[in-house]
């Protein structure tokens, strides 16, 4: 106002008011002097009148607000940067060391939006409360939530096959965390089966020729935190050498084949086989007959190795 001795009334909800003219260009109407609004808004009339009777007015608004805003969400995600909800351009306080006193405060924006970042990242575990402020001086109710500063876990099963493009499987133990595998360089976007496992589907991977990879699982969880662990993925497409076959005097069959090699016989000629076991570490394998081979029996013999090549039959007698 710019007449130091003009008379100024307040006009609200249809009574005047005498103001103070404080004479530096402010007018003042003190705390208590209007009569007890309800909650609502007013239009409020200030009307100024100098020596001379000359008078002029401008009118504002008054918002009588006592209802507190509605609590805002919080994520205290991984607990670098804390995000949430709330009343349009409500203060929010954050408090993260459960003091009750606010350790953080900001502004939520246009649309309700925040975050503020603790100057170090917080503990996992940590408890993080939230209030919202109003224009009005109202809080709201406060809400919690806990930082998750913990990578998910998640590993990936080795895999040694003659299929070039072959399914991966493992198991991580988030369900919602997502999961990506990489090998030969390329990433694939895995399935997160919610039980534990992931699987990335046969025929996803680029075909890959015959050789030994690493391969990378990561996941991610909805906090931002990874993790990875790699495994071996070994595509084989020769077939092992044919086994050694000694069909003896019928009791007991052995030979050598690849070591680990499951070798199949066949003991009445038909091409199926009769009898199977595994070769051990160095190669040597033994099969029994459940009853002993009849002389001059011919006795046939494969060898499949881990990848799932199969050898020449070699036979015996």
């Amino acid at each position: 106002m710019d007449d130091p001795t003009a008379t100024v009334v307040v006009t609200i909800n249809g009574q005047d008011y005498a103001a103070t003219n404080n004479g530096d260009g402010t007018w003042t109407l003190a705390d208590n002097t209007v009569a007890a609004l309800a909650e609502d808004s007013y239009s409020a009339t200030v009307t100024a009148t100098d020596t001379d009777g000359n008078s002029a007015s401008n009118t504002g608004t008054v918002v009588i607000d006592q209802t507190a805003p509605a609590a805002p969400t919080i994520d205290a995600g991984n607990g670098t940067v804390i995000t949430g909800t709330a009343e349009a351009n409500a203060v929010i306080e954050v408090d993260v060391d459960g003091d009750g006193t606010p350790d953080l405060t900001t502004t939520a924006d246009g649309d309700g939006n925040w975050s503020v970042t603790p100057d170090t990242p917080l503990a996992n575990g940590t408890e993080v409360t939230a209030t919202a402020t109003d224009a009005a001086g109202n809080t709201s109710a406060p809400v919690s939530d806990t930082v998750n500063a913990a990578a998910p876990l998640v590993s990936i099963d080795d895999v040694v096959t003659s299929d070039t493009t072959p399914a991966l499987t493992g198991n991580v133990d988030d369900p919602t965390a997502t999961v990506v595998v990489t090998i030969d360089g390329q990433d694939y976007n895995a399935t997160n089966n919610g039980d534990g496992t992931w699987t990335l589907a046969d025929d996803t991977v680029a075909a890959l020729p015959e050789d030994s990879y690493s391969a990378t699982v990561t996941a991610t969880d909805t906090d931002g935190n990874s993790a990875s662990n790699t495994g071996t993925v070994v595509i084989d497409q020769t077939a092992p050498a044919a086994p050694t076959i000694d069909a003896g005097n019928g009791t007991v069959i052995t030979g050598t084949a690849e070591a680990n090699a499951v070798v199949d016989v066949d003991v009445d000629g038909d091409g199926t086989p009769d009898l199977t076991t595994t070769a051990d570490d160095v190669g040597n394998w033994s099969v029994t007959p459940d009853t002993p081979l009849a002389d001059g029996t011919e006795v046939t013999a494969t060898a499949t190795d881990a990848a799932g090549n199969t050898s020449a039959p070699v036979t015996g007698a």
